[in-house]
């Protein structure tokens, strides 16, 4: 009878601990492999007229440090169809992508600091309502009467940025629209 209390305790020890043992946290890898924090991204692209904010877009993805990152990407917009004509004048179609490219890796640094990657490229369709003043189109939008103008951005940088701190990584001004847009970029440690 005492031995098989003994077992019964001795099993249910073996269950608890087992658990407890094979959990890993946001700081550790699998065994034999690098430790790998797993990091919350936010990214904001604001457009501003003057004091006036047109649009604020949000960006939220997940980055993995580690000392041997990876490259994660994100792609989101639309394919624009585009009319071009062939030296018999033939009609074709070509699509254009237009929207947000944003690629990432994170690196973990000495005092709770990250290197964060970025490469981002952002692209926008402009078609001229009147000759001097252009103005945003999208797919929503009535079918452009004009040859459409592509607007686009692209910013490859490296951040030196701690848990929780929000950084403005990029400001700039529209050639087009004059409009100045920002993007601000913050991450937290996932617990």
């Amino acid at each position: 009878m005492k031995s098989s209390r003994r077992l019964v305790v001795l099993i249910a020890l073996a269950i608890c601990a087992a658990p407890a043992g094979s959990q890993s946290t946001s700081t550790q890898a699998n065994e034999g492999s690098e430790p790998v924090t797993q990091l919350k991204l936010q990214i904001v692209f604001t457009e501003m007229d003057g004091p006036k904010k047109i649009s604020s877009l949000p960006y939220i993805l997940r980055v993995p440090a580690s000392a041997h990152p990876t490259v994660s990407k994100f792609r989101q917009g639309e394919r624009i169809p585009l009319r071009v004509s062939d030296k018999n004048n033939e009609v074709n179609w070509q699509y254009l992508d237009v929207g947000t490219n944003i690629d990432w890796t994170a690196k973990p640094l000495d005092g709770g600091r990250y290197q964060l990657h970025l490469s981002v490229v952002r692209s926008s369709v402009y078609t001229s309502a009147t000759p001097d003043k252009p103005v945003g189109w999208s797919p929503t939008d009535p079918p452009l009467s004009a040859d459409p103008i592509i607007g686009q951005f692209s910013e490859e940088t490296d951040l030196i940025i701690r848990d929780g701190q929000t950084l403005q990584a990029i400001m700039g001004s529209d050639p087009m629209t004059s409009h100045v847009v920002t993007m601000d970029v913050t991450i937290n440690v996932e617990k």
